[in-house]
């Protein structure tokens, strides 16, 4: 009875990168979309950025075409993927990076001003609360960092960001009268 070798993470990322069923998995979760053999080749460098052992774990297990077939549903429907993103699929990602909207300007000067108007008028928890959480990208992150509750943060961001969307929408509506 002979012992067979035991695969390492990257024999078994280069086995799945070259192996149809694989590719025809993502294919299917698509539905054939144009991005299927850019989100496989996502799931690959995802795939290696996991620990070895987790990689040696799942496919031992027989578990790891369920995990990838988790990814690629997690990439492809997820509103907020950074594969979206990356491919310019989100509703909120340029269609062409290289289009330039002169709205997006007005916008973010509208945002500026009002922030240093809320600052002014003693508003200025709410202004570096956001700040904060855009510059730590999660209400738990800043919590931790400042000892707030997280439900605090994530209440006082939401009412402040609400503000600031009247705000614009109240502004555009005025400038466009």
């Amino acid at each position: 009875m002979s012992k067979t070798r035991r695969l390492s993470n990257i024999e078994i990322i280069e086995k799945i990168s070259r192996d149809p069923d694989y590719k025809g998995l993502v294919n299917h979760i698509t539905k054939g979309s144009h991005y299927a053999d850019d989100l496989f080749q996502e799931v690959i460098l995802i795939l290696l950025q996991y620990k070895a052992e987790t990689i040696v774990r799942l496919w031992e297990a027989n578990e790891l075409t369920y995990f990838i077939t988790r990814i690629v549903k997690t990439q492809f429907y997820s509103a907020k993927s950074p594969f979206k993103y990356k491919y310019g699929m989100n509703d909120k990602a340029p269609q062409n990076p290289d289009e330039y909207d002169p709205e997006i300007d007005r916008v973010f000067d509208l945002i500026k001003g009002y922030f240093k108007d809320q600052i002014k008028q003693g508003n200025w928890y709410e202004v570096k609360l956001l700040e904060e959480y855009i510059e730590k990208g999660s209400y738990m992150k800043l919590s931790k960092a400042t000892g707030i509750p997280k439900a605090s943060i994530q209440s006082t961001c939401t009412k402040f960001k609400e503000k600031i969307i009247d705000y614009v929408k109240n502004s555009a509506s005025t400038t466009h009268e």
